[in-house]
């Protein structure tokens, strides 16, 4: 439902998997008809960076490439102050 809402006004979208078997990834990812990107982060690096403590997190990142919320926890309500800020 929100990558339906905001892909429209210019949000990105990526789904990252962490230290997941790249198979069953895409096979889920297929299965599912996930419309945004697929990664997969095989050795936790990029966890790591982003000091991921648990799956599913939601890391917001600005159109500067800067964090902006990390973790977010109402999506929603960080996106719309995302998009009113820029």
């Amino acid at each position: 439902r929100i990558y339906g809402v905001y892909r429209t006004q210019g949000v990105g979208f990526a789904a990252i998997y962490v230290q997941e078997n790249p198979d069953r990834v895409k096979a889920f990812a297929a299965k599912h008809k996930l419309p945004y990107p697929i990664l997969i982060d095989q050795n936790g690096t990029a966890a790591r960076a982003y000091n991921v403590r648990g799956v599913p997190t939601k890391v917001l990142i600005d159109p500067a490439g800067q964090i902006f919320r990390n973790p977010s926890w109402n999506l929603d309500a960080d996106l719309a102050t995302l998009l009113r800020q820029n």
